[in-house]
């Protein structure tokens, strides 16, 4: 599969705020289902070309691994699709994010006698989007750890692989789903004790073994604070002030 080439163009026109992140099949199977339930608007490219060609989602076909898009408005401007061969970069906005992934062409066909483009559905799908909070990833050797507090119960303690005062991305035993409120216990290398946090979930991204703190560590949780008490905001944003300084200070 060709390299992300037009998503990395995107990148470097949003500037230095700017975050990238990956997610796996299961994100862009869920973005790509939202997408064609509201017929969002999509652009595609070749590589190695310039030129966008204009689109709309149309639906999914989770048993034959494809989603259908409506031929591109452009499909005169140079373009020749060859079936199995062709390999295009789809890119669209969808709640407040840039998306963007690689997929194979695999033909036409008919829905409703309208003729529709077929697609595979990728593996991985990115996005960007900007963070209102600088995020900055914790010392190995000081880490920030995350207890969730479910039916009076504490989790196996995970640490985070990233946090801001926004927010946090951790490792967990299981995947949560996005939307949940589960109060944790968490702790900041300037803090010696533990204090009460409110999660909202906002989704969950397996971890191979090679990316995983420990085998049973299988999952990374990406999650929002909500509400913070003053003297908690202030914790967090003293640590990630502390910790941007010294990776400022490692930079030289």
């Amino acid at each position: 599969m060709k390299k992300l080439t037009g998503f990395i163009r995107e990148l470097g026109k949003l500037g230095a705020g700017t975050i990238i992140e990956s997610r796996d099949r299961k994100a862009a199977v869920s973005v790509i289902s939202s997408a064609c339930e509201q017929n969002i608007r999509v652009f595609a490219q070749m590589e190695g070309s310039s030129f966008q060609h204009d689109s709309t989602f149309i639906m999914i076909d989770h048993r034959k691994n494809l989603f259908f898009v409506d031929p591109f408005l452009a499909m005169g401007s140079g373009l020749t699709l060859v079936e199995g061969k062709s390999g295009l970069y789809f890119h669209f906005e969808l709640k407040g994010a840039r998306h963007g992934f690689d997929s194979i062409y695999r033909g036409k066909d008919n829905l409703d006698r309208f003729e529709v483009l077929k697609f595979d559905i990728p593996d991985k799908i990115n996005a960007i989007h900007r963070r209102k909070d600088y995020r900055v990833k914790p010392k190995i050797t000081a880490p920030v750890t995350v207890a969730l507090l479910t039916e009076k119960k504490i989790s196996k303690v995970g640490r985070a692989s990233d946090i801001s005062a926004g927010g946090l991305s951790f490792n967990s035993v299981k995947s949560l789903d996005s939307g949940l409120v589960i109060p944790a216990l968490m702790k900041v290398p300037l803090e010696d004790l533990e204090f009460d946090v409110s999660l909202s979930i906002v989704g969950s991204d397996t971890l191979g073994l090679e990316n995983s703190p420990r085998r049973d560590f299988s999952y990374r949780i990406r999650a929002q604070f909500t509400e913070l008490g003053i003297g908690d905001t202030q914790r967090i944003r003293e640590y990630v002030a502390f910790r941007q300084r010294e990776i400022n200070k490692l930079l030289g």
